[in-house]
């Protein structure tokens, strides 16, 4: 999933829910990050690409998997 920057809202509706069968969670915030490894440096001045995907979702509880990379070099995995 690549996300591009939108307003808050429409991050939602696009990439965490793209079926609009699934009505989006207003007010979505991380609640914590489990099993991430580190698997390279970030110096300042970096841009940092964030992809996330959903894989799970039960009621109101969503479980997503993502990486972060720098110039296509993948930093973190969780």
């Amino acid at each position: 999933m690549k996300a591009r920057h939108h307003g808050e809202s429409s991050f939602i509706q696009r990439y965490v829910f793209p079926d609009s069968a699934i009505p989006p969670l207003a007010h979505l915030r991380l609640a914590g990050i489990r099993n991430a490894k580190v698997t390279g440096a970030v110096s300042p001045g970096q841009v940092v690409k964030l992809e996330a995907s959903v894989l799970g979702r039960m009621g109101g509880l969503i479980l997503v998997g993502g990486t972060a990379s720098v110039d296509g070099v993948v930093v973190l995995r969780c």
